[in-house]
């Protein structure tokens, strides 16, 4: 779980180049209770695989995390927890073992739903396609509810919340 809040995180770094301020196209936050709504419509199709921590259970992961920043004094774990600090809830999607008619399903009515708001920065490779959603605050310190939506890989992160960007470009100097 470490791991992936890290890639996620250093995925967030990526779009502060592109994403200086609001884009003129909306403006609006993604919009959590639809999103949520949609993945408990999916999450009894087999093969759909959800992992999704509410308030209470970030709140307990921050306290353990910080007494464990405490005990060991490990810096970039301090680093990462400054980083977390704002996420107010966590969901991850794996759907990739679900039927052909079922992701499809998935992907289509995700992609209408995110299609109205704010894409930060879409990166496409040769089969790839990662698309990123969020509001950047006004002065790019912070990213409020970031999604992370990949079609093809079959998989969907979002992190409820605010992110600071400068704490994530800290991690991001010290990693290169």
């Amino acid at each position: 779980m470490k791991r992936l809040l890290t890639v996620v995180l250093l995925l967030a770094v990526c779009i502060t180049g592109f994403a200086g301020g609001r884009a003129d196209r909306s403006g609006r936050a993604v919009p959590k209770e639809k999103l949520l709504r949609l993945i408990a419509d999916y999450r009894h199709s087999d093969g759909f695989d959800v992992v999704n921590i509410g308030g209470l259970g970030t709140s307990l992961a921050r306290s353990v995390a910080k007494i464990a920043v405490r005990v060991d004094g490990d810096s970039d774990a301090a680093k990462l927890l400054r980083v977390a600090d704002g996420i107010r809830r966590f969901c991850v999607v794996d759907y990739e073992d679900c039927a052909p008619r079922v992701r499809d399903s998935f992907n289509s009515k995700l992609s209408r739903i995110l299609s109205r708001y704010e894409l930060l920065v879409e990166v496409k490779d040769t089969d790839d396609n990662v698309r990123m959603y969020g509001v950047v605050n006004e002065d790019a310190s912070k990213i409020q509810d970031f999604v992370i939506f990949v079609p093809n890989d079959c998989a969907l992160v979002c992190l409820f919340g605010s992110i600071p960007m400068d704490a994530v470009g800290k991690i991001m100097e010290e990693i290169r």
